[in-house]
């Protein structure tokens, strides 16, 4: 079989059965013609439009009393005559028969099978190319070392499964652990702002109560403030509401990871939650008041 018409002589032109190629899809043979290569000749060769590769049966070979010999080096065509009438050499588990015309300026290289695990040695080797451009690539010699030969996707890669996996969203708990003010303290600190106050303070403190959401917002002048500020909103809430604060929920900041607040929580009772680092999203509550 082959994909390009040119290569035939006495075409004739028949519609002929549907073939079916290695990655399931389908082509019409359109006609048969004769090639010839020596003293061999190919009879009722087909034309397969969309063929990317001229095929050869081995087993029509020895179908027309032709012996067909392979070894790790090459495979050879012998007539009756005992006689070596064409050899194909293997190449990258590819055995290549190469057939001149009778003008010598027209090469035809017929494939006769590749394992797949080839393809996809030079997909990963690529950095997972697509086989498409890879072919391409193929076709032209631009790279040493990779065989002449079509490569076609017959599998789906395994990377691309595990990179196109999504991950399951965290669902919203249906009811708050929380059962009063002050159990829960989310706090952050940034700055400094561009604009500042009409103080000079550049610094802002956000607090933010889990049980109702109340927001207290401060202004340090300097970021070494920002101990003072919470330890005098702690004190101020046990005075006016009666009621303690039992975590505090921040970055690892050194404004709130530091042995003034360590030393004031140890006597309070105060747990302190650090969010990890470079994950804003889990100290969530306060960054979206910013």
């Amino acid at each position: 079989m082959t994909g390009y018409k040119s290569l035939l002589e006495d075409f004739k032109k028949k519609n002929g059965p549907v073939v079916t190629y290695g990655d399931n899809s389908h082509g019409q043979t359109k006609g048969y013609g004769t090639i010839r290569c020596k003293s061999v000749q190919f009879s009722n060769v087909s034309y397969g439009k969309g063929l990317k590769h001229n095929l050869i049966s081995i087993s029509q070979l020895c179908d027309t009393d032709y012996d067909v010999c392979f070894n790790k080096r090459e495979g050879n065509i012998i007539n009756a005559a005992k006689e070596v009438v064409l050899s194909a050499k293997q190449h990258e588990d590819i055995y290549i028969l190469d057939m001149f015309s009778a003008d010598q300026s027209l090469k035809r290289c017929f494939f006769s099978r590749a394992q797949s695990h080839i393809n996809w040695l030079w997909h990963k080797r690529l950095s997972h190319l697509n086989f498409k451009n890879i072919s391409k690539i193929s076709k032209g010699q631009l790279v040493r070392g990779l065989p002449k030969m079509n490569f076609v996707k017959d599998k789906v890669c395994s990377a691309y499964e595990k990179g196109k996996q999504i991950k399951a969203s965290f669902k919203s708990k249906q009811c708050s652990s929380i059962v009063s003010p002050f159990s829960l303290m989310h706090m952050d600190l940034f700055g400094p702002v561009p604009v500042a106050l009409l103080a000079g303070k550049k610094y802002s403190l956000v607090i933010v109560d889990e049980f109702s959401r109340y927001t207290c917002v401060m202004f340090p002048r300097n970021k070494s403030d920002a101990a003072t500020e919470i330890i005098s909103l702690i004190k101020q809430s046990e005075v006016l509401f009666n009621l303690k604060v039992k975590q505090m929920r921040s970055d690892h900041g050194t404004e709130f990871c530091n042995q003034i607040i360590q030393d004031f929580c140890e006597e309070k009772g105060i747990l302190q939650n650090f969010s990890a680092v470079r994950t804003p999203e889990q100290n969530g509550v306060a960054e979206r008041r910013n």
